[in-house]
């Protein structure tokens, strides 16, 4: 009961007060709400005719949405009187009057507030009277039935969303008496064709024309110093753009995706050039860029595809990542004296680029700088470059030459891949390191010279140059990575220099030329498919070092007609030696030591070498000498030197001599293990 009698006592005083704020007049022809809003405003709401009116003096008073004394019927206002008296029109006052269609506005009213008449689908007539002075944030936006409406010279200022989607608008003229369009005013007005800016704007501000995309033309006022971010983003019908001089700065993506204009001035008094600012301008064929700016900023003629040729002015001191990606059209480009980095992708897939000056004063060339640029035939590199990004000219598929200046000390990762044509190259001795597939894919090269002072050939650094027939390879290289000369096919011969540890994964896989190979002393293992599928090697001396041979090393290799194993073997992969055809293998050690070999070798894909037969202590290796007499080759003293030391140092568990039981060549990789990742700790801190 007690509850019962709190239910009714809450709907009382609702009631008094939904009384307090309006009058409900029921009779059989008129609904008809009525009551004030604050002291001096009232309204009256008929239903029947959907007329509101607001009557009194002074402003209306400012509430939340929900707060405003019609909001639960609103759905019944189709036009609004603002009478006599009234001087403002109260945030949300009229906001999602979903049949709302007129606005009479008296001449009382100096201000209408933000959102006064946002959401109203229907509104098509609105008469601004002159004594307005101020139109807030949103006050019409989202009206898509405003076709026209006319602000007099007397308002001086517009909020931002003003005139926010508005769908029906087609044309609009700015009073004269404003100085800044705010962001957002006009957005995704997607039906206005023109609009007139009046002298005295300086300001446009973010996103203002967003995506109005049939506006055609646009004039702008002299007085005019900054276009926003995104301020005519997507005006795709947009054919003639005009800066005037004082304009200093222009906006992230101003123009981006404005595909329709044909030409653009950027007079000298442009000191900021925003990211992505004429980006997607597929129709610019035109372009002069100030002089009074110091860079290019990312991505801001990205796209430009009809762009045919630029001047870049002597005050560019740095070209942005991806400025100019994707020009198509350009044929020519001088980089001036005064820029001293072009960025990333900078001239990404310039395909139509057939001419490329690159002026002394460049010091950095970014990755992917000019990466697919495939009409470029030559290239001058000035000396003052001292360092190439990844890819900097990789798939440059028409590039036969170029020079690599001697200031550069790395060939980075994949900087020529893809350069089909590419038929020579120098290599400066102050190059240190030649990157992952820095050459790879260059089927033009028939012979490279590495020169000495490289001490680091990267992983595929020369993989599927299928026309290279020689290359010389330096004493000072002391690693050579995964699959570097893969897929070389037209090679024949190659000597791997003294220093070389490991013959890494597939470093030449499917070389199907290659007849000779000449494996140093220095090496303790043979990686996973490192000469897998050369079917033209003849002969396989595996040297005194040696220790462990990996899966599918050998494997196919058919024309494989005698092999020497060195008795510092101690495992053998899985079908290191798949399909080959050798019937004698020649073991520089005892029986009991290829049985020893035997145990630590797969069975899987190696029946050939169990099947031949066997002829140890051969090829004129004693069986009682240590691993740096046998063969008559020296050995790396370096090497032999830091493994007596490792010896001592690893305890009495590896003094015995090296070669004369398998337990001790385990001991042997062991050490060789130790020194090999010392030399390449050693080398990463170059």
């Amino acid at each position: 009961m007690k509850k019962r009698k709190i239910f009714f006592t809450a709907v009382t005083l609702y009631l008094i007060t939904i009384t307090a704020a309006s009058v409900l007049t029921i009779s059989s022809s008129a609904l008809t709400y009525s009551g004030q809003l604050g002291t001096n405003i009232s309204w009256s709401l008929d239903v029947n005719t959907g007329v509101m009116n607001i009557t009194g003096s002074g402003n209306m008073e400012e509430r939340e949405y929900l707060d405003v004394p019609w909001t639960w019927q609103r759905q019944y206002i189709k036009t609004v009187n603002i009478g006599q008296g009234v001087t403002s029109i109260s945030s949300q006052a009229f906001a999602a009057c979903s049949q709302l269609t007129t606005v009479n506005i008296s001449d009382s009213v100096t201000s209408i507030g933000s959102s006064a008449f946002n959401i109203c689908m229907n509104l098509s007539n609105v008469i601004i009277p002159d004594s307005v002075t101020s139109i807030g944030s949103g006050a019409f936006g989202e009206c898509p039935a405003l076709t026209n409406i006319n602000i007099p010279n007397s308002v001086t200022s517009i909020g931002a969303y003003a005139f926010y989607q508005c769908n029906g608008l087609v044309n609009m003229t700015l009073p004269d008496s404003i100085t800044a369009i705010a962001e957002y005013t006009f957005s995704n007005c997607e039906r206005l064709t023109s609009i007139t800016i009046p002298d005295g704007v300086t300001v446009i501000g973010d996103h203002a024309f967003n995506m109005c995309k049939l506006l055609t033309g646009i004039n702008f006022p002299k007085s005019l110093k900054s276009i926003g971010n995104s301020a005519f983003y997507y005006c795709e019908k947009l054919t003639d753009v005009n800066i005037p001089d004082g304009t200093t700065s222009i906006g992230n993506s101003a123009f981006h995706l404005c595909s329709g204009l044909t030409s653009v001035n950027i007079p000298n008094s442009v000191t900021d050039l925003g990211d992505f600012a004429f980006s997607g301008c597929t129709g610019i064929k035109s372009l002069t860029i100030s002089g009074g700016l110091t860079s290019i900023s990312k991505d801001a003629f990205n796209s430009c595809a009809k762009l045919t040729k630029i001047i870049i002015p002597d005050s560019i001191k740095s070209i942005g990542e991806s400025a100019f990606d994707g020009c198509y059209g350009l044929t020519d480009i001088t980089i001036p004296g005064n820029v001293t980095e072009i960025g990333e992708r900078a001239f990404y897939d310039c395909s139509g680029l057939i001419k490329l000056t690159i002026s002394d004063g460049v010091k950095i060339i970014g990755e992917d700088a000019f990466a697919s640029c495939k009409g470029l035939t030559s290239i001058e590199i000035p000396d003052s470059v001292i360092f190439m990004g990844n890819g900097a000219f990789a798939n440059c598929s028409g590039l036969m030459k170029i020079n690599i200046p001697d200031g550069i000390t790395k060939i980075s990762d994949g900087t020529f891949s893809g350069c089909y044509e590419l038929s020579e190259i120098n290599i400066p001795e102050s190059i240190a390191v030649i990157g992952a597939g820095a050459f790879s894919g260059c089927a033009g090269l028939t012979s490279i010279t590495i020169s000495n002072g490289v001490e680091y050939i990267g992983d595929s650094a020369f993989n599927y140059c299928s026309g290279l027939t020689s290359i010389r390879i330096p004493d000072s290289v002391i690693f050579i990575g995964a699959e570097a000369f893969a897929d070389c096919n037209s090679l024949t011969s190659i000597i791997i220099p003294d220093g070389i540890t490991e013959i890494s994964r597939r470093m030449f896989n499917r070389c199907q030329g290659l007849f000779e190979i000449s494996i140093p002393e220095s090496v303790i293992s043979i990686g996973e498919e490192a000469f897998y599928y050369c079917t033209k090697l003849a002969s396989l001396n595996i040297p005194g070092n040696v220790a462990i041979i990996g899966d599918g090393a050998f494997g196919l290799c058919y024309g494989i007609e005698s092999i020497t194993i060195s008795r510092s073997v101690v495992s053998i992969g899985k079908e290191s030696f798949d399909n080959t055809k050798f019937k004698t293998v020649y073991y520089a050690g005892s029986e009991d030591e290829w049985k020893n070999l035997k145990a630590n070798t797969s069975k899987n894909g190696n029946d050939n070498l169990f099947s031949a037969t066997i002829m140890y202590n051969s090829v004129g290796i004693p069986a009682d000498t240590t691993a740096s007499e046998s063969s008559g080759v020296l050995v790396d003293t370096t090497i032999i030197s830091d493994i007596e030391t490792a010896k001592t140092d690893k305890g009495s568990g590896c003094k015995s001599t090296i070669g004369s039981s398998w337990i001790a060549m385990i001991c042997t990789l062991f050490l060789f293990t130790i020194v090999a990742e010392k030399k390449k700790t050693d080398f990463r801190r170059i």
